[in-house]
Formats: structure tokens, sequence, C-alpha cells
């Protein structure tokens, strides 16, 4: 029993310093880097949406959208790899008396989302034109985008991990200390809890970290999107 309790007790001491503020000096600094990039692909979703009494007729309808619709992207060249179909969800709308109680059923609401990555824009405006002019497709949303973000964020993190270190030069230059090593760094914009810190025993260049996209809506083609990445980053300081 002894024993038992005294392990709980060192794993209450290790959540609870995890919990607590570093023990030595310290300054924190954010930087931000961003590109401006001519999408060359765009990722289109909408739902296929039948409103039916008879539940059969308006899952006829979803299957038969859809066919259609993998007919017209095969003419487009868009690759099945490229087409994401969730599963088809069905609900029933009830009608509801004074008290709002259900009372009878007054029709079924069958859909079906998609999403859809054309990577060749010249096609766009075929896609938005057979979007929006096809019966039963809801919620269309354009969001263009470049085949190699990847690479371009690791950049931007680079980036704005050398402004993070100038930044953090010149605020311990103006107070009179010596910069130390890096022994933390976030996404978040607030690092919060000190038990989420990534401890640097890596390079610095070397931390993972996920991005911000900047999202473009509309039936014309951008001449350009913004990728951007933010940092936030503890060092030590010494006298």
């Amino acid at each position: 029993m002894t024993k038992g309790l005294t392990v709980l007790l060192l794993i209450f001491s290790v959540f609870s310093r995890a919990e607590q503020m570093p023990d030595f000096p310290f300054l924190t600094v954010s930087a931000s880097a961003e590109k401006a990039v001519a999408p060359d692909l765009v990722h289109v979703s909408f739902s296929i949406v039948a409103v039916e009494k008879d539940p059969v007729k308006a899952t006829d309808i979803v299957y038969g959208t859809g066919n259609e619709l993998m007919a017209f992207f095969k003419d487009l060249g868009i690759s099945k790899d490229d087409i994401e179909a969730h599963s088809i969800t069905k609900n029933v709308i009830r009608k509801r008396n004074k008290d709002y109680q259900p009372v009878q059923i007054e029709a079924y609401e069958v859909e079906q989302a998609v999403k859809v990555t054309l990577r060749k824009l010249d096609n766009f405006q075929s896609l938005s034109d057979k979007l929006l002019t096809t019966k039963h497709i809801d919620d269309v949303d354009n969001r263009f985008d470049v085949s190699n973000r990847s690479a371009i964020e690791q950049q931007l993190v680079r980036d704005a991990g050398n402004q993070a270190k100038q930044k953090a030069k010149n605020l311990a230059s103006g107070v009179g200390v010596k910069l130390g090593k890096v022994y933390a760094v976030s996404q978040e914009r607030a690092f919060g809890s000190y038990a989420k810190f990534k401890f640097a025993n890596q390079s610095y260049e070397a931390i993972a970290v996920s991005g911000k996209r900047r999202q473009i809506d509309g039936l014309f083609i951008p001449k350009e999107i913004k990728l951007s990445q933010s940092i936030n980053v503890i060092y030590q300081i010494k006298p």
C-alpha cells in the first residue's frame, strides 16, 4: 500500500511540475512569415441533396445525380483518387404541432457530401457551371491551393524561425542579457500549459509544426493566394 501511494505521489508531482513556469530566466518571441503564390489546383466540395415523401425516390435521385457527375468528372480528366464521396445520410422531416412535438412524417432528406480536387484550372469554369446548374446540388464551396504547399510552408517556418531568433537577440541585447538555447516552440496563439511544450533536444529547424491557410472562395480563379506560418518561441537567457 505504501509503495502504491509513493508511486501516485510521484506521478502527481511530475504533473504539478509540468504545469509550473520554467525555473530559469527566459523570454518569449513571436514571428510570422507569408508568401503570395499562384494557385494551381482547387478543392471543390458540395452536397447532393434530395427531399421527397418517398425515401426510395430521394435515394434514387442522389444515386442518379452522383452517377451523372462521375461521368462528367471523367470527361474533365479528374482522377478517381481526386474524388472523395462520403457515406449517404438520411434524415426524417416531421411535421410538428403547436407544442413543437412531432406528429407525422412529411418527407425524407437523403444527402451525400462530395469533395473533388481539380488539378487543371482551365476546367474550373466548366466544373462550376455544371455544379451550379445541376439540380439537387447544394453547399458548393471552392478553395484554391497549391500542389507544393508542404515545401512552401516548411520554408515559411524557417523564415519565421529566423525572424524570431533575430527578435530574441534584439530583445536580449536591449535588456543587457545573453540569449541562450531554445526551450520550447509552439504555433498556438498562446503557449498555455507548459506541459504542452516541445523540449528542444533536437535542432531548431527539425521541430515539426502545422500551419494555417488562407481560404479564397468564389467562381473566378484568384491570381494569388497567401500562405503563412506563425510561431512562438521561448529562449533561455543568461546574465
